[in-house]
């Protein structure tokens, strides 16, 4: 490090001072890590014979150790994940950018199933019955099957029920994986609709195949055990043997299916409507590819062991981000002044509208909760983004000018 410390520290033409430049060839993520590992106060080359350049080094130096330090670490509490200012109290709210499954690569695909894994492996508070363990929520992975019943049993909270849940999944895989960045994927079933049996998504390293697997039967069900794919492996009730599907994630995919398309979609969307005509109609429109699914996504009580049924939510939760967003601009309307917005949320007992949420227009995210936001939600897929929908309503094309009309008028 002694010669590439020596050409960073020398001092720079257009001011005056000694500050860390980076060489050529060397990339700035590849300067930073070296410059971390240096000892506090390293000097070399031209600054070693001047005081306040190497003054000016170490500064340089904790400023980077500060900004590593700066963020509040994965552990679940308000400040979780929080840029931190030197006080102790956090600076801003946590950015979370979900994106759509085809976007992601290997890598931050696996990332995010590697904390999966962490997460279904925790042990829970219930003994042989922590495969539903409502108890254990939300330190499980199988609490959130426990916890799903409770999301359908008052129809006015569908989203804010399941938005509550992607929320605390999320906040449970950085904090197990120690990782602030990992963000829910979420599956654009729309985009596909004309054939989402050959979608992607199914493959062996996203959420596996839908027709291949280990058969079984039992448990009020039928079809085949996951053996590749995110879930291959993952058991459900230790109790049931080998064969049974009590025993495994599942999959009793029909053939066909009939999924809105999105241009269909688009159009619900615009609509002008209710927070609760909307939670109906988003509700009616995500439920075709649960019974297509079948298996554990066609039995509520099950739907969250398939990890599918979060990355499908995470679209549902995407096109009430896109109705807020829009309606925002387009009609003034503030979703968490909705007429059933104050009522208590079953099991969890906030105030519903505190996971309405709101919009935050200069990141595009919605923060949550509403009256303590500690995060902000946006989504990056290939869908068309509200703000964009809105501008092109906004400022329509000038019509084209028309010689031959004009002469006749």
């Amino acid at each position: 490090l002694k010669p590439f410390w020596t050409f960073a520290s020398t001092r720079s033409v257009q001011t005056g001072l000694c500050r860390p430049t980076v060489p050529p060839r060397l990339s700035m993520k590849t300067f930073l890590v070296a410059a971390a590992l240096l000892p506090l106060g390293a000097v070399a080359g031209d600054c070693a014979q001047n005081a306040t350049c190497a003054e000016e080094e170490s500064a340089s130096l904790l400023s980077l150790k500060a900004k590593r330090a700066s963020t509040h670490p994965a552990d679940g509490s308000k400040n979780h994940c929080r840029p931190m200012g030197s006080d102790g109290k956090p600076t801003g709210l946590h950015h979370r950018t979900r994106k759509e499954v085809s976007k992601m690569s290997d890598s931050e695909f696996q990332r995010f199933a590697d904390a999966m894994d962490k997460l279904k492996a925790q042990k829970g508070k219930c003994g042989s019955r922590d495969w539903r363990c409502l108890a254990s929520y939300p330190e499980t992975y199988n609490s959130f099957a426990a916890v799903h019943p409770k999301a359908h049993e008052v129809p006015d909270e569908f989203i804010v029920m399941h938005r509550r849940m992607l929320y605390d999944l999320e906040t449970q895989l950085q904090v197990v994986a120690q990782d602030c960045d990992i963000a829910l994927p979420f599956w654009n079933s729309y985009r596909e609709a004309g054939a989402p049996q050959s979608s992607a998504v199914w493959s062996k390293n996203r959420y596996g195949s839908l027709y291949d697997g280990e058969s079984c039967s039992g448990g009020g069900q039928g079809g085949v055990c996951l053996t590749d794919g995110i879930a291959a492996g993952w058991k459900k009730d230790p109790n049931a043997g080998r064969g049974s599907c009590r025993s495994c994630v599942t999959r009793a995919t029909g053939w066909s299916v009939n999924v809105a398309t999105l241009p269909v979609i688009m159009v619900g969307l615009k609509q002008k409507r209710s927070w609760e005509s909307f939670g109906s109609w988003a509700e009616g429109v995500h439920i075709p590819l649960h019974n297509w699914l079948g298996g554990d996504m066609g039995n509520v009580p099950d739907n969250p062991f398939d990890p599918v049924f979060f990355a499908h939510h995470g679209m549902t939760d995407r096109l009430a981000h896109w109705w807020q967003v829009y309606h925002a601009y387009a009609n003034k309307v503030k979703a968490y002044e909705c007429r059933s917005c104050n009522g208590r949320m079953t099991y969890f007992g906030d105030k519903r509208k505190e996971w309405v949420g709101d919009y935050n227009e200069e990141g595009d995210c919605i923060q949550l909760p509403l009256s303590d936001p500690r995060a902000c939600i946006s989504y990056d897929g290939v869908m068309q983004t509200a703000r964009e929908a809105y501008s092109k309503v906004a400022t329509p094309a000038k019509p084209k000018y028309d010689k031959q009309d004009s002469r006749r008028r």
